[in-house]
Order: structure tokens, then sequence, then C-alpha cells
């Protein structure tokens, strides 16, 4: 059925264009880009290859059409005769292998090798797409009815999720795009604010400040220090992580941290991560540099180092939210694309930010 000849009417029923009612596993609703799963179904994961299928089609088409490709080159003859003779079609054969790719981790990291292989970074992007979609299916679980004996249904795609990720983990350490700790899928976090003390709150910018120009021993930069006296309203909450230990610092706020100091104030509101919660230095630190970015702190040089050494591609960029604004273009272009000589020149000041984001982009790595 098209989107046309279907409606929905609650979870796990759809209408064809006559009006009689069918009993579905689940739909992909292209209007609200949701996935709309029947809350009794019982059956097999690999029953809801077609909202894979839609949701990527949708939502990442590049990737869709080169994994269609990599599909139709598997297809053996007796599918191609199925295909031609009007016994399945197109569409079919590709859900049913995405079914596969959904049952069989090993024919996720079979798919995601081979997109790899056929285009750069296609390989991570399929896994990360397959990540979200599960995302989005457990989200909409946990906000919706469904019986006793779907639990395991969904729990199915609790494994789908994790194949994926430790398929991710794998090939970003084949490609080099690693991180010191693989932390670009499922950081964990909190949001919960907390009062803490100021006294608790230590400074170690050699591993949490992002910004090159500030005080190596207070992680303040000088040039935009943060004057007056302390206001609570305007002070928002400081970005804390605490070791196994119990020790804390300061991640995110280490300007307003010197004035609370300054100022004698006790205690400031926070978000602290922690250690024994599974969220890792490496992790609050990438976090850390995230909210600056968003904040447009930092300069051009901070932001291409960043990309430079988590190695991001484009995709990523634009939902970390660096491409929003010039100064975030302008690191990506250099951090991403700037051959080493050409980078060298920039950090050593003999290239300026913006000739080597010019040169950068237009020669993608291959100028002399």
């Amino acid at each position: 059925m098209t989107d046309e000849e279907v409606k929905t009417e609650g979870i796990g029923w759809v209408y064809d264009a006559d009006g009689a009612r069918h009993e579905a596993n689940g739909l992909f609703d292209h209007k609200t880009n949701m996935v709309l799963i029947n809350p009794d179904n019982e059956g097999e994961i690999f029953t809801h290859s077609h909202e894979l299928d839609h949701y990527m089609t949708k939502n990442h088409p590049e990737i869709a059409k080169e994994l269609h490709a990599v599909m139709d080159s598997k297809m053996n003859e007796q599918a191609r005769t199925a295909i031609s003779d009007g016994q399945t079609t197109l569409d079919e054969f590709h859900a049913d292998m995405l079914g596969e790719v959904m049952s069989d981790p090993e024919a996720l990291r079979s798919f995601a090798s081979d997109l790899e292989t056929q285009r750069a970074g296609f390989g991570e992007r399929f896994l990360r797409s397959v990540i979200e979609f599960c995302e989005k299916v457990m989200s909409f679980a946990k906000s919706n009815r469904h019986s006793p004996g779907a639990e395991a249904y969904f729990n199915d795609y609790k494994a789908v999720k994790a194949a994926a990720v430790k398929a991710l983990q794998e090939m970003r350490r084949r490609n080099g795009t690693s991180t010191q700790e693989e932390n670009t899928v499922g950081v964990q976090g909190g949001n919960r604010v907390e009062r803490v003390a100021v006294s608790e709150i230590n400074a170690d910018p050699a591993r949490f400040q992002f910004k090159s120009k500030a005080n190596p021993q207070t992680g303040v930069d000088e040039s935009n220090q943060i004057g007056g006296s302390w206001d609570p309203k305007t002070a928002g909450n400081l970005y804390v992580w605490e070791d196994r230990n119990g020790k804390k610092y300061v991640v995110n706020g280490h300007h307003r941290l010197q004035l609370a100091k300054q100022n004698g104030i006790e205690g400031v509101n926070a978000i602290v991560d922690r250690e024994s919660e599974g969220v890792t230095a490496e992790q609050a630190r990438r976090n850390g540099i995230l909210i600056n970015i968003r904040d447009e702190q930092g300069d051009v040089a901070d932001y291409a180092e960043f990309v430079r050494r988590e190695k991001l591609d484009e995709e990523t960029a634009e939902k970390e939210g660096i491409l929003a604004r010039k100064k975030g273009r302008t690191g990506y272009q250099i951090g991403r694309y700037a051959s080493d000589n050409l980078y060298q020149h920039f950090k050593d000041g003999t290239v300026s930010e913006g000739r080597a984001a010019v040169i950068a982009d237009t020669a993608r790595g291959d100028e002399a």
C-alpha cells in the first residue's frame, strides 16, 4: 500500500483505500517521521525491515541509495527471476535483506563493511542510522502500552542497537576514526541540576579546557574574563565531572568558577556526570567541548583541532551544531580537509584561517 492508500487509527491497524482494516506489525508514518509499532505484536523483529527501509530512505537517502546498491549486487538469479515474473518486488527484496541485518549481527557487520568499501564513511553512517532507528522504536515502547508477550520483541531492539554500537566501534578503530575512548555513540550523562560546594570543584585544564588560549593552571582565558559581582540568575549551570574517588572537576564554566571564588560564593548549580555512573573523563571532555561550541566559545583553531582529533564527518558535524555558524564552518573546513602541511602552517600562523579554509575546502587535502 502507498502512503495515499493508508491511514492509521491507533497503533497496529492500517486501512486500505476501501476502508478495510488490516492488522500490521508496524508502520512508518512519513508525515510525522514516527515508527508506529503494534503494541500487541509478538512476532519477530525481522518483520520490521520495511519500517527500517522507509525510515532510512526518508531520513538518510544517500545511505539508503548506497545500501540498496550493495543489496542489488548480492541478488542471485532466483531473486531476479522472481522479481521479473512479478512474484515479488524489489522493495520486498530490499526489506528481506534488511531483515537479515536486523536479526543477525554478522550480517549487520557485513553490510556495513561492504558499504564502507563502496563509499568511505558510509558504513559508519549506516550503523549510526540503525542505532537511531532502534532508539526511536525503544522510545515508542517506553511511552505506549504493549502486551507482556511483546516485551521480548521490544527487547530485540536493544540487542540490535548493541550489535550496531559494537560494529561501529570496531569499524572506527579499523578506519582510524575512533577517539581515545569510543564516545560518539551512547554517551551517558544526566541533566539533573545539583548544588555543589565551590570548594569541592577542581580545575584540570589539560583534560577539560577546550580553549587553547586559557591559563594552563586555572583554565581561564585572561583576555575574556567575567567581571563584576556574582549573579545566580545569570550564572547558569556549570558542567562538572566526578571521578571514582569522588573528586570533582569543572568541565564547562572555568570563568564562572573563578568569579564565584573571587566573590566568596559557597555553592553553585551544576550538572554533574560521574565516572561511577559510566561517564568517562574523555566523554565528559567531549560533552564540554560541544557545550562550548554551541555557545560559540573558543576560536577557529579550537574548532579545527576538535574536528581533526575526532575526525568528524559532515553529517556528524551538522548534527552537533558545529556548522551552524561561520566560526564552526571555518574550523570544520580546516580541521577536516587540510593536509598535514597546510594544517601546520595554519597552526604556526603563516597561513590565515580564512586562506587555510579556502585552500582546504577547495583542494580537500590535495594541495601542494
